[in-house]
């Protein structure tokens, strides 16, 4: 569902990075602790479907790679 509305997905992806950034920089001001509920957009652990014996199904293997370059997507760049 979320591929048949990306532009929709687009905008809820940067209403919840606004929000994100906004609490972080109130936090930062008032110096009071990070209480904001996720870090990153990106559920935590291993993608959906993810086996550690040979998978399934072919889908679980580009699973597995689109996972991966969203959270490479997703790393800071490297300024050095």
């Amino acid at each position: 569902m979320a591929l048949d509305d990306l532009p929709g997905q687009a905008r809820r992806f940067a209403r919840w990075r606004a929000r994100r950034d906004a609490v972080l920089a109130q936090e930062r001001e008032s110096g009071g602790l990070r209480r904001f509920g996720r870090f990153s957009p990106l559920k935590p652990g291993r993608p959906p479907g993810w086996r550690r014996k040979k998978p399934v199904h072919e889908v679980h293997e580009v699973l597995d790679v689109v996972h991966g370059l969203a959270q490479w997507a997703l790393e800071p760049a490297d300024t050095s």
